[in-house]
């Protein structure tokens, strides 16, 4: 089974552009290819949707964002520019789908502040969801200082009774609401507090290079903030998640706090650390693979052998892997032990955040749900699988 496993990678490689071309002739390629993403938009569905969904589940989520507010002052809401006043902090309740593939019970809607909504039949396409205006929220919407933020999330941490926590940062091209929503979804799923740290990246696939450049600016701002979380959350209860080029901002911050270390003081470790089909150059990543995986009790990378968007990423920066699809490089990333590699492919999530796998693989260190479950091909590589028989992950 391994051999033909690489044997189905050796396959894709050799279906890779073999000869580059001019600087002139890729140049052209490449903004052909990004002024074609709008069709690969529609290659990754969420797994969640609002076609034809009645219940809705509300999430308190907390987030920081360099993003400048919106124009309905009443609103909490945040557009694609920034603002010139470093960070806005707060926390927003998000409605996403109820999840049908674990159970939420009353004692867990209780202590995380969650509410339902039931619609008696399905929003119209393009209908917007309102949010009930009453006070019955438990962890009301509004805007926090930054000497507030941290703090406030750390004692709703106290309140859900939860010792974990999960900080979250968005990849590429997605809107306030949409990393609003991805978040709230991991909450749903993993059933833990979640803090977003949130980034001006306009969407569109055309505006890549632009948000690649954005990222890189927003670095030096979320390794303050993720100093701060650490102060009044223990590193050793957090949970990173990075989805796409939120991948870089993770892997930038603890390659800057291993060198840090090099006094020979031993770094506390993260609970965990959650690469999602990450827009991460693989071979630079390898280089200082070990540096990150000593950092955390586990580190988990979910890639899609045939991710469009990553794929359109590779050839953006001269056809060299990325993370998320490492292509022949997957051998030299299942070496290291307390790193795993989940192939999600057989799924055709394509680009989308797999909240439920991930939820999944934190909680049982396996994935049995959604028609899937999770099969260990080769130490450290854990391949996902149709199920002959329905399974759901009913574990709270």
């Amino acid at each position: 089974m391994a051999f033909l496993y690489n044997r189905k990678i050796e396959i894709s490689e050799n279906l890779k552009v073999k000869n580059r071309k001019s600087t002139s002739i890729l140049a052209i390629l490449t903004c052909f290819l990004l002024s074609a993403c709008s069709t690969l938009m529609g290659l990754a569905p969420a797994k969640d949707t609002d076609v034809d969904v009645r219940d809705w589940l509300v999430v308190p989520i907390f987030y920081a964002t360099n993003r400048a507010r919106g124009a309905n002052p009443k609103d909490i809401d945040y557009i694609e520019q920034k603002n010139n006043r470093g960070l806005f902090f707060g926390v927003k309740n998000i409605a996403v789908p109820y999840p049908s593939d674990v159970v939420v019970t009353k004692e867990a809607m209780n202590k995380m502040g969650w509410r339902t909504i039931h619609l008696d039949k399905p929003l119209a396409e393009g209908q917007k969801l309102m949010m009930p205006k009453d006070n019955l929220y438990k962890v009301p919407d509004r805007e926090l200082a930054v000497t507030e933020v941290v703090n406030a999330f750390d004692n709703y941490r106290g309140i859900t009774k939860s010792d974990e926590a999960v900080l979250f940062i968005h990849g590429c091209c997605a809107t306030f609401k949409k990393t609003m929503e991805r978040a709230a979804k991991l909450a749903a799923q993993m059933q833990i507090p979640v803090v977003v740290y949130d980034w001006v990246s306009p969407i569109g696939f055309t505006h890549y290079l632009e948000n690649e450049t954005l990222a890189e600016q927003t670095y030096d701002d979320f390794c303050g903030f993720l100093d701060s979380v650490a102060k009044y959350v223990p590193i050793a209860k957090t949970i990173l998640i990075g989805h796409s080029m939120g991948g870089t901002f993770i892997d930038t911050a603890l390659v800057r706090r291993y060198q840090r270390g090099y006094n020979g003081v031993e770094l506390p470790k993260y609970k965990e650390i959650v690469l999602s089909q990450p827009d991460v150059d693989a071979r630079a990543y390898l280089k200082h693979n070990k540096h990150i995986v000593s950092q955390a009790e586990k580190t988990r990378i979910f890639m899609v052998m045939n991710d469009g968007r990553l794929n359109a990423s590779a050839m953006a920066h001269g056809h060299f892997e990325r993370l998320g699809c490492p292509g022949r490089l997957l051998g030299d990333l299942i070496q290291f032990d307390k790193q795993d590699i989940i192939d999600m492919t057989v799924s055709g999530i394509g680009h989308e955040l797999p909240a439920n796998f991930i939820a999944s693989m934190h909680r049982n260190g396996t994935i049995n749900q959604d028609g899937y479950t999770s099969v260990l091909k080769q130490p450290h590589l854990v391949v996902l699988q149709k199920a002959t028989t329905p399974v759901s992950d009913n574990s709270k």
